[in-house]
């Protein structure tokens, strides 16, 4: 892979070439941020800032690395790092993601 754009922050919520989570992926189906042109003479990436959005952490229960795994016969301690993802999602009535659209040649 080469890099086309250099001012993406991911851990800020800024990213480029991505589909925001709410308004792309589940509202029109879309997975990709970025579009060739049709006579491949560049590139129409999107820009998405997710910094206003707060993250939300989802913990990963029942997960073989979770630091407290529920079997048949109760709770069984484990000594290793819980698992979780941390997602930027915009709640109802809450600020959606910006998205930009950049030509590269």
């Amino acid at each position: 892979p080469i890099q086309i754009t250099f001012c993406a922050v991911p851990e800020h919520g800024i990213r480029h070439g991505v589909a925001d989570a709410v308004c792309a992926q589940e509202e029109m189906d879309r997975h990709s941020g970025y579009w060739w042109h049709p006579q491949s003479t560049g590139l129409l990436v999107t820009r998405t800032d997710e910094s206003q959005i707060p993250t939300w952490r989802i913990d990963h229960h029942h997960h073989p690395n979770s630091s407290t795994t529920t079997t048949t016969n109760g709770p069984s301690n484990h000594t290793t790092t819980p698992s979780y993802e941390e997602h930027r999602y915009p709640f109802a009535g809450q600020d959606n993601p910006r998205v930009q659209l950049a030509y590269v040649r």
